[in-house]
């Protein structure tokens, strides 16, 4: 047995071969390193608690199998295709993955993908790839997992050597869960991709990792990637690849040592695309993802047939997530946060849904001594995402102007985490605002004002302001200035005068409208202009 101060003093070793090993020697787009043979690594690693930890005993609760279609259908010759995935359990290292013998069956099982020159749906080739989300819609029993905010991810695996047009891949892909209707796509999230590795034909020590992002304007896509040339390992032997995210980071890894650190506050270096003047954070949340099929670094010349079938073998999968970060919190999917009426006292009253990331191997237990729980899915749920969401109310009795919790226990595979929201129970809307409206000149050259009002009413959640040109009520922007909580409103241009339409809410509804009017003051001399 391992005790906790040796695992300290391992990855403590781990983490200074890793400062060490980012001597590397960087020309251009490509990084020479020297790395030690495959590391045999245990389970815990301090500092972080474990996830997921497959060793592909039972996939199907883990892997969706993609089919063809799944995706973008033929991509550069290569459909994927289920039949090219297998999960054999045995302890020899064969080269064809369906030869399976009875006495060589064990606990160890492996995850073998392989791409091959079988024609599927009119495409010339066929590949194999494994995810843990699904876009599937027939798909009614995986359900699609992530991984948020901070993260650490390894996998052992071992290939052929491959060939032109033709490899393998590992990389973790943001997808955000389309059950939420108030997310606009394409989102600034959405296609950021950290490429762990991805195989280069003609040369079995090398490999490409990467990040690809969207840049805020425009939402145009942007990528960084390194070209890796390893000595003198060979992707044929048993390889740990990992990488570790956070928002300021991204750390890529080979048989523990460090290969490249990305910091978000770089200006991208290495093979760019896109002109990304900057990076944006890799916040997740991300599903993991492996195939061995097309080449995707950009050599996508033409298959050799004789070099099919090759494939990729996974030992293990292990992904952590920092201690001191909760993996599964309480978020707020609607209704007022941290605010309910008195009268949400049924399922049917009540829009008020909170949520928590799912994980397989992880099970949920809600309480509250003021609320019942239930399991919610939304109209039109779409089986093939997770569902996590639960729809509270007000039990019978529960006293108004007061705060309840509502608590979470999630049981994960290392540990049991509890999270806590509190909501304030409320039993009328607010009153009518009092009339007192200001104009306030907005940073800038343009001489433009905005109208703001204080919020003075404690259970106010919000406030909004009607629009005379759409005909519309609009969420104005809360502000905190000075202890003091401020409701704001639009782009005016001096000695305009503005009709004013403003209400304030909480969980019970809308104060009464109040009604009033402003005119835009002349900025002074000098303030403003070009």
């Amino acid at each position: 047995m391992i005790y906790r101060p040796v695992l300290l003093l391992v990855f403590s070793l781990m983490i200074l071969d890793g400062i060490r090993s980012q001597n590397n020697n960087l020309v251009n787009c490509n990084l020479y390193i020297d790395i030690p043979s495959c590391p045999s690594n245990p389970v815990d690693k301090p500092g972080y608690y474990i996830l997921l930890n497959q060793a592909f005993q039972n996939p199907s609760e883990y892997w969706n199998v993609s089919k063809p279609y799944d995706d973008n259908g033929c991509v550069f010759d290569f459909m994927r295709n289920q039949e090219n995935v297998t999960f054999p359990c045995t302890k020899s290292s064969r080269t064809d993955p369906s030869a399976i013998f009875p006495d060589q069956i064990d606990d160890t099982c492996h995850a073998w993908l392989w791409n091959t020159n079988v024609p599927v749906n009119g495409c010339p080739y066929s590949m194999g790839e494994i995810k843990t989300m699904t876009v599937d819609t027939s798909n009614h029993t995986f359900k699609s997992y992530y991984f948020y905010g901070t993260g650490y991810v390894e996998a052992k695996v071992r290939q052929l050597y491959c060939s032109p047009g033709q490899g393998s891949a590992m990389w973790l892909w943001c997808v955000l869960d389309s059950d939420d209707p108030a997310i606009m796509h394409p989102n600034i999230l959405d296609d950021n991709e950290i490429d762990v590795f991805e195989t280069q034909p003609g040369d079995s020590n090398s490999f490409n990792m990467g990040y690809h992002w969207r840049k805020k304007e425009g939402l145009q896509k942007a990528e960084n990637y390194f070209n890796v040339h390893t000595t003198p390992d060979s992707f044929t032997d048993w390889t740990v690849f990992a990488v570790q995210w956070n928002h300021d980071s991204i750390t890529w890894y080979i048989n523990n040592n460090v290969v490249y650190t990305m910091k978000m506050t770089d200006i991208p270096t290495g093979c760019t695309s896109g002109n990304p003047a900057s990076f944006f954070p890799p916040d997740g949340p991300f599903c993991l993802r492996f195939n061995s099929g097309p080449n995707t670094v950009g050599d996508h010349n033409p298959v050799l047939p004789e070099t099919l079938p090759a494939h990729l073998e996974i030992e293990y999968v292990r992904v952590y997530k920092p201690e001191g970060e909760k993996a599964a919190p309480i978020t707020f999917f609607s209704g007022t946060p941290n605010q309910i009426c008195i009268s949400d006292s049924s399922s049917e009253s009540s829009n008020t849904i909170l949520s928590a990331n799912y994980y397989p191997d992880a099970t949920y237990s809600w309480s509250s001594p003021a609320f019942e729980i239930a399991p919610y899915d939304l109209p039109g749920h779409l089986p093939q995402h997770h569902s996590g969401k639960v729809k509270i109310w007000v039990k019978p009795g529960v006293q108004v102007n007061q705060s309840y919790p509502v608590i979470l226990s999630t049981h994960l595979l290392s540990h049991t985490e509890q999270d806590t929201a509190w909501y304030f129970v409320y039993n009328s809307a607010p009153p009518i605002p009092t009339d007192k409206f200001q104009a306030s000149l907005v940073e800038g050259p343009l001489c433009l004002y905005e109208i703001s009002h204080p919020i003075e009413n404690s259970s106010t959640a919000g406030g909004e302001f009607f629009n005379e040109d759409t005909q519309s009520w609009e969420e104005a922007s809360i502000r905190t200035i000075n202890n003091g909580r401020y409701a704001f409103i639009g782009r005016f241009e001096p000695l305009s005068y503005v009709k004013i339409q403003y209400r304030e809410k909480d969980a019970c509804g809308y104060s009464e409208i109040r009604h009033s009017g402003i005119t835009i003051p002349v900025p002074p001399p000098g303030t403003c202009g070009w």
